[in-house]
């Protein structure tokens, strides 16, 4: 068997605020290998950025703010010392 990574969006949020927006995002990950789970966990990451009462300029800050913050998601599953070790698991 290949391992699979199945991966389970859990929160997914974001607001354009009057000064402020937020974002958090959240998923769980679970590493398979045949029957046997190898890892299975659930990473949260949370950002802020500068936002404004203007739709104009804060609707295009918090879909700027997107991608940053599933980088942010993924970094924090590939850091996981127990995910690196469930990869290299044989």
């Amino acid at each position: 068997f290949r391992p699979s990574l199945n991966v389970l969006v859990t929160q997914n949020e974001l607001t354009a605020g009057m000064g402020t927006g937020t974002g958090t995002i959240a998923a769980r990950f679970t590493l398979i290998d045949g029957e046997k789970v190898e890892y299975d966990a659930t990473k949260q990451v949370s950002s802020q950025w500068n936002s404004s009462f203007l739709g104009a300029i804060a609707i295009p800050n918090a879909a700027n703010a997107y991608n940053p913050l599933v980088r942010d998601l993924l970094k924090a599953l590939y850091s996981d010392p127990l995910f690196t070790q469930a990869l290299n698991h044989k």
